[in-house]
């Protein structure tokens, strides 16, 4: 069953979280190399702060719309000092304040991902990392290919697949480069000792995508040929999805005695107003 969810947290699908590690893994050698590294829409920083440990670079501007997302953040990335600011992606003189912010000495890297889609309007945001690329910046992008799900995510504004993320590609720098991100399974024997190895996937271009990103800007080469695998642990994806049976199950007892507490209530407003038009008419 897909999983929607509006924040990921610690606590999130196990195969969910990796996917939005894996991203920051893909930028995580420009992010080092960087000076500054601004996020946007950087939510709780439940993958980000594990992706790029303590590769982080002097300066780090944590960005979002909603302050308690802000304030998770600071949290995940603690003991690190980190600059968090609160920005509407849609509001252009929100960005140029923001451009003021991050400007300084030394290489950028600016990532945005899983954002996209949640704005109602997103031009406004492509053409400010397209501004900030020209001025020497570099950008990390993702959007989700909504269409192959055939499911709409209540959460996402707009939605995405091929032909709409070419559309994308045409609002980017003509010499951005591309990638997908796709699902892996698979299985491994050892004994005891850890599993060391080069991972080779033949035919890998064949596999559905699950993400398209975007790099552009000044370190952009050194995002294409980057491959950013995360193992997962089936028993701990097993534990979790067994656990949000538990709590569904328990969420569907509540609403079932909600409604029928709601018919009694309204069953009881019933009889109140016969009662009170028996008074009236006395």
């Amino acid at each position: 069953m897909t999983q929607w969810e509006e924040r990921i947290s610690g606590g999130s699908d196990v195969l969910l979280l990796a996917e939005h590690q894996v991203r920051y893994g893909w930028a995580k050698g420009p992010i080092s190399s960087a000076t500054t590294w601004c996020d946007l829409g950087c939510g709780t920083a439940a993958a980000s702060s594990v992706a790029l440990g303590d590769t982080l670079p002097d300066r780090v501007v944590l960005t979002d719309l909603e302050l308690d997302a802000l304030t998770e953040a600071r949290r995940a990335f603690s003991p690190v000092d980190v600059d968090t600011v609160q920005v509407d992606l849609t509001s252009r003189s929100a960005l140029d304040e923001l451009t003021e912010r991050i400007d300084g000495d030394g290489p950028t890297v600016i990532t945005c991902f899983e954002v996209i889609e949640h704005l109602p309007d997103f031009l406004p945001v492509v053409e400010w990392l397209s501004a900030r690329a020209a001025d020497g910046a570099t950008v990390a992008i993702s959007v989700p290919n909504d269409v192959f799900t055939s499911v709409k995510n209540p959460f996402h504004v707009t939605m995405w697949g091929s032909s709409t993320v070419e559309e994308l590609r045409g609002l980017l720098p003509t010499d951005h480069v591309a990638a997908v991100q796709v699902a892996l399974s698979g299985s491994a024997v050892t004994a005891g000792a850890p599993v060391e190895g080069s991972l080779h996937v033949d035919d890998i271009g064949a596999a559905i995508p699950l993400q398209y990103l975007f790099g552009f800007g000044t370190s952009a080469e050194d995002l294409s040929p980057n491959a950013a695998v995360l193992p997962t642990e089936v028993a701990a994806q097993r534990v979790w999805e067994r656990q949000r049976e538990v709590d569904n199950a328990y969420f569907r007892s509540e609403a079932a005695q909600a409604a029928v507490l709601r018919e009694r209530v309204a069953e009881l407003e019933a009889e109140l107003g016969r009662l009170r038009n028996q008074v009236g008419q006395r």
